[in-house]
């Protein structure tokens, strides 16, 4: 079974306040993966990473509207880095955070790559 986090624990470990995931939460960004019979959520390893990745989005000033979309693409199979460079070129401090993005690449050498 997964190690599985209280939010308590989640927030600590990530470095937010629990207010902000259940905020996240909210606004269908963040779900807990499963409850105890107390009701108390519990997270995982996959909503840490994704807590993560949505704390590194808004470093990259994305906004809180924009990241659904980039999280959609990061878990979507024939998203690549390109998609992810297009969209982040799209924002209003575009060339910030296409130049921190990971990696480089066409989506067509990726996907040979995958092979």
């Amino acid at each position: 079974m997964a190690a599985q986090l209280t939010i308590g624990q989640l927030a600590r470990i990530v470095g937010v306040n629990v207010q902000t995931v259940r905020y996240y939460e909210r606004l269908n960004l963040l779900s807990p993966s499963a409850r105890r019979p107390s009701r108390y959520r519990l997270y995982g390893h996959e909503e840490e990473g994704r807590l993560r990745f949505i704390k590194k989005a808004q470093a990259l000033s994305f906004t809180l509207r924009e990241i659904p979309e980039l999280l959609t693409l990061r878990i979507a199979s024939t998203a690549c880095r390109d998609d992810v460079q297009k969209r982040a070129r799209e924002t209003p401090a575009g060339g910030i955070q296409g130049s921190r993005l990971a990696g480089t690449g066409s989506c067509a050498e990726q996907n040979h790559s995958n092979l």
